[in-house]
């Protein structure tokens, strides 16, 4: 969805935008589960990826449960047009995984999180770089890992007044076009 109307959005609006074909980009810290799964449907999608890692690339390596995770770990390190190996220390595994996540959302435009939506239950998780997403004003997409919940679109800047402190339930709306297009209208062109 958020591809295609940014796409459109491009089409619409020539004059604002570069002759060439908007490029898509996907940053992540390939961790095993959801971001590599995210990042084979960025790659499908004709997205460049950048890699953030939290420690360099073989250290980081040793997070990886399975040497299923690990092998897709290892395809998709090439395959990233950029990669940042930041300097985390084991001593603090949490604060290495919290810097990557600020990283990662320094280096987007939209964070999509898929997210119990439970607070933060500790440093370095989904929780906290959603936090640091939403704080920083950059909009998040946030698919529940259940069937029950309904994906939603989190930006302080859909209400008149922006508030970054936090998830506010008046920043949420339902992941539709006409939302996903009212924010990237708000982001990609000019006031």
């Amino acid at each position: 969805m958020v591809t295609d109307s940014a796409r459109a959005l491009h089409a619409g609006n020539r004059t604002l935008f570069s002759t060439e074909a908007p490029r898509f980009d996907f940053v992540s810290p390939l961790a095993e589960g959801a971001d590599q799964l995210a990042a084979e449907v960025a790659l499908q999608l004709g997205y460049r990826m950048h890699t953030v890692l939290p420690f360099e690339s073989n250290e980081y390596r040793r997070d990886m449960a399975g040497e299923a995770a690990a092998a897709r770990f290892d395809d998709f390190l090439p395959r990233s047009d950029t990669r940042l190996e930041l300097p985390g220390d084991r001593s603090n595994e949490p604060e290495a995984y919290a810097m990557a996540g600020r990283a990662t959302v320094a280096h987007c435009d939209l964070l999509i999180a898929i997210w119990d939506g439970l607070k933060a239950r500790g440093r370095g998780g989904t929780a906290e770089v959603v936090e640091v997403a939403i704080a920083r004003g950059t909009p998040v997409i946030h698919l529940p890992p259940g069937p029950k919940e309904e994906p939603k679109l989190l930006w302080a800047a859909f209400d008149p007044v922006v508030d970054t402190s936090g998830v506010d339930p008046m920043s949420e709306r339902p992941l539709d076009v006409a939302h996903v297009n009212q924010m990237l209208t708000a982001i990609l062109l000019p006031p």
